[in-house]
């Protein structure tokens, strides 16, 4: 890192398929965060954004943060701001490889969410203890999902998407 001159952050934002529709933090929410974040350290900020209906399951879908990541390697920049750890990485394995590659490059995780700084020993330890709890969080949406759905299935409520043909069409076909 940058010790003697300002730091250089670069600020990633990212809204989720799931959530383009406003439901979660949106771009501007999440880059009105970083510019206040980036201001209180006095550093020099870049934003870069992967946009809207972006999912975070799969880094290699990411195109702009794969950049990103290259450009901190690089050694383009000290430090990689985001407003939460799901707007980074949605599971523990891609937020561990992420880490991993910031403690190589010798550059600053900055999470707000979890109040972490990798450029702290201790803010490096809770980076991964925060990333577990995300990922557990993740699954148990997704396990709750599923007995949601088993219990309206056995109410006999039918799911999935509705027909588009009209009934007598399907008469006709069967």
């Amino acid at each position: 890192m940058n010790k003697g001159a300002e730091m250089k952050l670069i600020g990633y934002t990212r809204v989720s398929k799931e959530n383009k529709n406003g439901l979660g933090v949106s771009l501007d929410e999440q880059a009105n965060w970083i510019y206040s974040e980036a201001n209180r350290r006095s550093a020099e900020l870049e934003l870069v954004s992967e946009g809207d209906g972006v999912s975070g399951r799969k880094m290699s879908n990411r195109p702009v943060l794969l950049e990103t990541l290259r450009r901190l390697d690089k050694g383009e920049a000290d430090g990689l701001i985001v407003k939460k750890l799901d707007r980074l990485a949605r599971n523990v394995a891609d937020f561990l490889t992420i880490l991993e590659r910031s403690r190589k490059g010798k550059w600053a995780l900055i999470i707000g969410d979890l109040d972490i700084d990798t450029s702290t020993p201790l803010g490096e330890a809770m980076a991964t203890v925060g990333a577990t709890f995300a990922q557990l969080e993740r699954a148990r949406i997704s396990e709750r999902t599923k007995d949601a759905l088993a219990h309206k299935k056995k109410q006999g409520i039918k799911l999935g998407r509705p027909a588009k043909l009209a009934p007598e069409v399907i008469g006709e076909i069967v």
